[in-house]
């Protein structure tokens, strides 16, 4: 457990981080810090004196304590090149991911790089963490998927103080929009409406869509998918999209398969799926209640990741670049590193968006006249 000087110390030290206490500028008052964090006078003025002793702040005698210019010092750790990157994933030892890291990795290594991977675990707290590590451990650049990138971010000021300082960044799989940074994506809209095109044209009506909306790619898909039933003027059901946040992702979406599945006026014959991890768990439900796939239920996912094989039912899935996509990434941030310092580019630097396309496989077929009644 933290001492309360040292909860205040990183409380002050957070604001010099991001930005809000600027070069120069005087920091409010033991007076006013002893409110604000309910402590002593003496915890603040440890938590200042540290702080002060290791440059982060400074004190003018008569007028206050102030916050230091770190900004030459910083650019000038990154102007000596420590080779050295940072991969903020979401989640790196499962799914996708661990293909994503390996390809930038790779890309990285051959260049000379090392590279130094943070996980979220889609947590803003622990984004806030690994941002301060990189603005103050003197990293060239950094690649970085986004925390709920369909959300608000309270870490908004990290990324302009990585600005400020001149630390290259890019996002990879989706981006926080407000920032218009670099990015490496999927066309996730288009991959999306490719799933749900594929339903469609094979006699489909009533198709579930499942879509984590606290990541923009899922409401990109949920876009894509909703434009598919559009142009082929299929009606749309508002009881079949099914959205769900991060912390629901486990259980949210497994519950309301099993909630229409048990309507007698609900007869769904497809089920469009957020990933493939998604969809295998959905598999599970259909199994259970003796539903086969595909001549029951059709059913489809993303990412064409290695579970599509899995199953006895191999899933047809959209595919999704993975190590292609870090290599893209890696690429990228390096092209910025070195037009940072002066060494040009060939060409312009442009953002990397992905196409997608359909992977067709044994879990999706034409619909029969007798599969509704297998349902009901």
């Amino acid at each position: 457990m933290q001492t309360k000087y040292a909860i205040v110390k990183q409380a002050i030290k957070s604001k010099i981080l991001d930005g809000t206490y600027e070069p120069h500028a005087k920091i409010p008052s033991e007076s006013e810090m002893m409110k604000q964090f309910d402590v002593s006078r003496h915890t603040v003025r440890l938590a200042i004196g540290e702080l002060v002793n290791e440059g982060w702040l400074y004190r003018e005698q008569g007028a206050g304590t102030f916050c230091a210019d770190r900004s030459k010092q910083q650019l000038q750790q990154n102007a000596m090149q420590n080779k050295n990157i940072a991969i903020v994933t979401t989640y790196i030892s499962d799914y996708i991911f661990p293909s994503i890291i390996r390809g930038a990795e790779a890309y990285l290594s051959d260049h000379g790089y090392n590279v130094s991977l943070f996980n979220t675990n889609n947590d803003h707290e622990k984004e806030r963490e690994y941002l301060e590590r990189i603005i103050t451990t003197g990293f060239d650049g950094a690649i970085i998927e986004p925390t709920k990138s369909a959300s608000a971010n309270p870490n908004i000021n990290y990324y302009l103080n990585l600005e400020r300082l001149q630390i290259p960044y890019i996002m990879i799989n989706a981006y926080y929009d407000a920032l218009e940074p670099y990015r490496v994506l999927v066309d996730d809209e288009r991959g999306a409406f490719l799933q749900t095109e594929h339903l469609i044209k094979q006699g489909h009506r009533d198709i579930i869509g499942f879509f984590k909306t606290d990541d923009m790619q899922g409401t990109l898909r949920m876009k894509g998918y909703l434009k598919a039933h559009r142009e082929f003027k299929v009606p749309i059901n508002p009881k079949h999209i099914v959205t769900y946040n991060t912390e629901e992702k486990h259980e949210k979406p497994v519950q309301e398969l099993e909630a229409l599945l048990n309507q007698t006026d609900a007869n769904p014959t497809g089920l469009v799926c957020y990933n493939d991890e998604l969809a295998i768990k959905l598999i599970n439900v259909l199994r259970e209640r003796n539903l086969k796939i595909p001549q029951d239920m059709s059913i489809v996912g993303f990412d064409n990741s290695f579970l599509t094989e899995l199953s006895e039912v191999k899933l047809t899935s959209v595919e999704h670049p993975k190590a292609e996509l870090g290599r893209a990434a890696g690429k990228l941030i390096l092209d910025l590193i070195e037009s940072n310092q002066g060494k040009g580019s060939e060409g312009a630097i442009d953002s990397v968006v992905f196409p997608t396309k359909l992977v067709p496989r044994q879990s999706t077929q034409a619909i029969k006249a007798d599969t509704l009644e297998k349902i009901k």
